[in-house]
């Protein structure tokens, strides 16, 4: 799932829409094959409504798809107590899992939106160059908007956190990368550490944002190789200055 900038463009630029449909379709999935099995395990639950002959397991599939999406179109009806109870349930489950995918879907679209849109505000300001603190008049104004980075950047990582499909939309225009802009970012402001040693206090927003940045990136299980290679290469730069 996990993709880095040198998989290919073409199937790196879909993977995140494709990963987002997958999962619906499994779920979707998942819920069918249940339901066909609990209605296949009942006693004649099922029957066309112009024979009296018994469901075979394609007709019960598809008065269980058509249960599940609502739409109900009446050829094979429900012969038992149980089986018109269960047709209920199952309709209500079926909305509830459209219901689901939709606000998964969305919430895993509003997240990437956000990364993008962060990503794009610290291009404008030095990700081009690497550059962040000369951008800016004071030392007051740099780490106000470091500040409002951080503000910025702590959501998305519990978001992260939450959504682990996230880490498949790869962005090939750096300008919208998350991955490139936060690692030219942290190499920023490491190469600021290296060269003074920061105060508790007045370096409170560069502190925090590289403590935000060491949890983005060290997330459990969420290997992110642009960042850890960009931080590699600080660290061998660091060397070769000693």
């Amino acid at each position: 799932m996990f993709l880095s900038r040198h998989t290919n463009p073409f199937i790196s630029s879909y993977s995140g829409a494709g990963a987002l449909i997958l999962i619906g379709m499994v779920w979707m999935a998942i819920t069918v094959t249940g339901w066909t099995l609990i209605f296949v395990g009942l006693s004649h639950p099922l029957q066309p409504i112009d024979t009296a002959d018994e469901m075979s397991l394609e007709g019960t599939t598809y008065y269980v798809g058509f249960t599940l999406s609502s739409l109900g179109i009446g050829d094979p009806v429900p012969v038992t107590p149980a089986a018109k109870l269960l047709t209920v349930i199952a309709s209500l489950n079926g909305m509830l899992i459209i219901t689901l995918v939709v606000t998964y879907a969305l919430s895993v679209i509003g997240a990437v939106i956000a990364q993008r849109a962060l990503a794009y505000r610290i291009y404008l300001v030095g990700g081009q160059e690497g550059e962040f603190r000369s951008r800016f008049s004071s030392m007051d104004a740099y780490r106000s908007w470091l500040g409002q980075i951080t503000a910025k950047l702590i959501p998305l990582t519990e978001q992260r956190l939450a959504y682990p499909i996230l880490d498949s939309y790869v962005g090939h225009d750096r300008r919208f990368s998350i991955r490139a802009q936060l690692g030219n970012l942290g190499l920023a402001l490491n190469r600021e550490c290296h060269f003074r040693e920061l105060d508790s206090r007045e370096d409170r927003e560069i502190i925090e944002l590289l403590n935000v940045l060491k949890r983005y990136t060290c997330i459990s299980g969420l290997a992110d190789p642009d960042l850890e290679v960009r931080f590699q290469e600080l660290k061998a730069r660091r060397n070769a200055l000693i």
